[in-house]
């Protein structure tokens, strides 16, 4: 039929209405919406800036003391005096007891925390403040 020509109505869809039908990987079947094949995808996402400050304060940390530490071993390898590494360690130790006196950012009062989000904070200060007692020991 030619779509311009008004004497002839357009065919029912051989197909049954449904939702797509999608397995993972592949749409076996688009639903049909007026005259073309329409796909909605609607997405909604997830506020997680909660995750990602404390991942950021987390992150900071550890480059720091990864870069606390490779001055420390150059200073070993390029064999500076014991006076010189000695300073290098107590600066690496004093940095990561500043760092881990900082606190994680709470979860209190954010969208979207989970049950495993209050595990994995407790277990992250549980952590921080046993590399910050043994960091105080030193």
């Amino acid at each position: 039929c030619n779509k311009f020509d008004t004497t002839c109505k357009p065919l029912a869809s051989t197909s049954q209405y449904c939702r797509a039908v999608f397995d993972g990987n592949y749409y076996y079947y688009l639903p049909w919406s007026n005259k073309k094949p329409v796909v909605t995808l609607t997405s909604y996402w997830e506020d997680i800036s909660h995750r990602l400050d404390t991942i950021n304060v987390i992150l900071t940390m550890v480059e720091r003391l990864k870069s606390n530490l490779t001055a420390l071993k150059s200073a070993r390898l390029a064999k500076m005096s014991r006076d010189h590494q000695a300073e290098l360690w107590i600066k690496l130790i004093d940095h990561l007891i500043e760092d881990t006196e900082h606190p994680l950012p709470s979860l209190d009062g954010k969208p979207n925390v989970t049950v495993l989000d209050r595990q994995i904070e407790k277990l992250r200060r549980r952590a921080i403040k046993r590399i910050q007692e043994a960091a105080d020991r030193k």
